[in-house]
Order: structure tokens, then C-alpha cells, then sequence
């Protein structure tokens, strides 16, 4: 292959032991549109011949590679990134006579870098051994038991480990990450609007799973698919022995639902409805929270308005709700109340910033609020000796930023003066009306108000 414009390599000592399979942590990402002018002057059908597994293995490491896709375009590509791929059946050869000018996301192909070696020469030749995401289509030929076409959503990709190859640095058209998507965290990180997502992991030699495909919902045992163009809203039911999402369009079609002109007949249902076994994890994270000594006698009058606000509405997700709905923040606020009007026991100090945000902040971004930041540039990258951080463009909501020197005096805790991070799970919600009434829906199973 014609080589026009050389890449800058950076040789530095491989991190041992790195996660190959998880999903690169971000905080900041700069959107390229769907269609854009492309830079690669590649594809997989027209590349040099690539070594075999034992050439590749003697040459030359590179921990992170500055490649030049064009005069003015310069990509930094490193070990774990998710990258963009031209595919065969695209010839955009840079010598050819009218070579597409543009290539659409649907058009390429995505893996992960496993590694990058070259041959050393002033004017290298520089390979990447990635391994395969599988588009919803193209994972429909490999025939895995338990799925279904239906069953992924348009931007969901499904990763294979144990399919590897060896390609040319020509051939990849930029970085783009592929977002881990852990549907059983509601406190798990949000995921951007129109973002590729995975969250199966299937092995394409011993034809298993290793991450288990998405888990069917509702009464048409579907799966929660993200991006959905019809924004369908789900419903929850917390109650012990359901533990089930349904969607709210399929309630409504069963006629799983009661109307009333008063709200809080609704309200007394929905903030009791907690099962202590099922969450673990909130019963011992409130137990270790600081709190006054004494019994709480007070009743529902004595708690906080923003607190009762999130126990009394029901657990949405999907649609306008987004990833992961309100979960995280009302089933916290439940338990609080409770504790308090049932068992007497002192709410925790602060407990409605408790509610309403994360404990302690995340990661801070490792560039101070003075640098310069390119908004033109595709994608910024820093990384450390051990681990790497995209920079991805902020969610909506509330900006993060990075505390000054003297603000850190070891571990934070929501004493400390630091900007809170919201609860992704923190959502509010508007309740449901139907002309002038107010409407709940039924759990298909314990057919009690959810």
C-alpha cells in the first residue's frame, strides 16, 4: 500500500495485565457528525498483507501511535481504545478515481486495540491487532443460541474477544467508543445520546456466552433496547417475587392500570413498596451513613419534601427518563422513610443530598480548568501508566470540574466542598394523568400499584 503520510510512533513500556474486554472509563467526547469526510487512505480489501501472528509478535511495540489520516487530520491511537475500521466491501483506495468522500458509522466496522507493533523504520509500517464488535446484523450469522434480531437495539454492538485479526493502520478512520452498558446498575454511569453500547460478550470459538445476552421484559418479552425511535417508557415493580420491568405501552393495551382524581392514594402504595432482600446493597449503604442518636417520632411531616417527592412516584426508565431512569434515587428515598415512619429510626444526616447525589465525586478529569481545550479536535485523550481516560463532551445536567490542590485533603465526603456529582438514577418524575385524573399502573404478577 502507498504510504503518503508517515505516522509518529511513542514507544513506551506495555501496562501488564490490562482489561481488554471492559469498557474504556470517559468523561468528555466531541461527536462527529453521522456523515463526514473521511481521512483513511484504506480499507481491509486493499491493504498490505498482514503478518503472520509470529512476525507480528517479533516486531516492534508501541503503547500509542499519532497516525496522520490526512495533511491536517492526526488521530492518536492506544491500547484498549475502541476504533472505527473502512470494511472490504468499501474501496477507498487514495489513488483511486472517485473514491468515496464520505462514509456513514453504518458503513464501518468496530473493535477494540489489543495491541500495535511496527517494523521499526523511519518510515514504518504499523499494524494493530484488534479484536471484533459485531453489529446486530452480522451477529445474526454466527447463529448464537438465544437471540433474536429483535432482542438489540441499532446501536448496540456485541463484543468477541476470541475474534482477532491483524490490520493496517491505513484502514482505521478514527476513534469511537463503544460504551459498556451494565443494565442491572441503576448507578451506573449514563451513557450519551446516539452512543454505541454493548453489554454481552459472546465467545466465537467455543461458541458460549461470556457476558449473557439483554434479559427480556414485559408481558412481549422484549428487551430494553437504548435509542429506541419509539422512546418507550418502562415501569418496575420492586415488590418481593416480581423484579420485573414492563413497558408502559403494554400496560396500558392490558388495561393494567387504576385512575383516581387524588394523587396520594397513589403515593402511599408506591413509597412502601421496597424489598430488603432484593437490595442489599442500599440497606448497608444507608446503615454506614452518619446519622443523630435517638428515635424518630416525627412521622412523614418531620421528613423532607424533596425525599418524600422521590419515594412517592413510581420507577421509570427509557424514553425521556433515559438510561437508567429514577431507580437509584427512589428506592434509596423509600428505604430512608421507612426506616423513619416504621421503625423509628433518625433519618441519616444530610439524607437528602444523599438521595439527590453521589456520596463522593468520580474521577476528576486530569486536565486543570485553565488548559486550553481544541473543540476541534475529533477526540482528546490522556492517559497515565495504567490506565486510560477519554475526555468525552459532559452530559446534560450538571458540569463537572476538577478541584483545586488545596480543596483535596484526602479521601471526599459530602462535608467536604467539593461539587456533588447528581445521580445519574435521579431522574424526576411527572406523574401520569388521564384527562383530569391521576393514573397509576399494575404489576402484571402482584397486580399492586407500581
Amino acid at each position: 500500500m502507498p504510504r503518503r503520510t508517515i505516522g509518529h510512533l511513542e514507544k513506551k513500556k506495555r501496562t501488564e495485565g490490562a482489561e481488554i474486554s471492559s469498557s474504556t472509563p470517559a468523561s468528555k467526547v466531541v461527536k462527529k457528525s453521522r456523515r463526514e469526510l473521511s481521512g483513511v487512505k484504506g480499507d481491509l480489501k486493499h491493504q498490505s498483507v498482514a503478518p503472520s501472528p509470529e512476525v507480528f509478535a517479533a516486531m516492534e511495540h508501541y503503547d500509542k501511535v499519532h497516525w496522520m489520516t490526512s495533511e491536517e487530520d492526526q488521530t492518536t491511537y492506544k491500547i484498549n481504545q475502541d476504533v472505527m475500521i473502512v470494511p472490504n466491501s468499501k474501496d477507498i483506495r487514495h489513488n483511486k478515481k472517485n473514491a468515496p468522500a464520505e462514509l456513514g458509522w453504518e458503513d464501518l466496522w468496530y473493535g477494540r486495540i489489543l495491541d500495535i507493533r511496527g517494523d521499526g523504520e523511519v518510515d514504518p509500517e504499523v499494524w494493530f491487532h484488534i479484536a471484533w464488535y459485531y453489529s446486530p446484523k452480522w451477529f445474526m450469522t454466527v447463529k448464537a443460541k438465544e437471540t433474536r434480531l429483535k432482542d438489540l437495539g441499532r446501536l448496540e454492538m456485541i463484543f468477541a474477544p476470541e475474534h482477532q485479526d491483524i490490520i493496517h493502520a491505513h484502514t482505521l478512520n478514527g476513534v469511537e467508543i463503544v460504551y459498556k452498558f451494565k443494565e442491572e446498575d441503576f448507578d451506573a454511569e449514563d451513557i450519551p445520546n446516539e452512543s454505541f453500547y454493548t453489554r454481552s460478550t459472546y465467545d466465537t470459538t467455543k461458541r458460549i456466552w461470556l457476558d449473557p445476552p439483554p434479559k427480556r421484559h414485559c408481558l412481549c418479552l422484549e428487551t430494553f433496547k437504548l435509542w429506541e425511535k419509539q422512546k418507550r417508557v418502562l415501569h418496575y415493580c420492586p415488590r418481593q417475587g416480581c423484579h420485573k420491568w414492563y413497558h408502559e405501552s403494554c400496560l396500558k393495551e392490558s388495561k393494567l392500570y387504576q385512575t383516581h382524581d387524588r394523587v396520594d392514594l397513589f403515593e402511599k402504595e408506591w413509597q412502601v413498596s421496597f424489598d430488603e432482600d432484593q437490595f442489599e446493597k442500599i440497606v448497608t449503604e444507608v446503615a454506614g451513613l452518619p446519622r443523630e442518636a435517638g428515635v424518630y417520632t416525627a412521622k412523614y411531616e418531620g421528613l423532607s419534601p424533596v425525599v418524600l417527592a422521590y419515594a412517592r412516584q413510581p420507577i421509570v426508565k427509557g424514553g425521556d427518563h433515559r438510561v437508567h431512569g429514577n431507580m437509584g434515587a427512589v428506592l434509596r428515598a423509600r428505604w430512608i422513610v421507612h426506616q423513619a415512619v416504621r421503625r423509628g429510626v433518625m433519618p441519616p444526616t444530610d439524607y437528602e443530598k444523599y438521595v439527590e447525589y453521589r456520596p463522593e465525586p468520580e474521577d476528576w478529569d486530569s486536565d486543570s480548568d485553565s488548559d486550553a481545550e481544541s473543540e476541534g479536535s475529533a477526540v482528546e485523550t490522556a492517559i497515565d501508566e495504567n490506565e486510560q481516560h477519554e475526555h468525552i463532551d459532559p452530559l446534560p445536567g450538571k458540569k463537572r470540574k476538577r478541584p483545586s490542590e488545596s480543596s483535596v485533603q484526602g479521601p471526599t465526603s459530602m462535608e467536604t466542598e467539593l461539587p456533588l456529582e447528581p445521580r445519574v438514577s435521579g431522574i424526576k418524575y411527572e406523574h401520569t394523568m388521564d384527562g383530569r385524573q391521576y393514573l397509576a399502573y399494575k404489576c402484571p404478577n402482584c397486580r399492586e400499584i407500581i
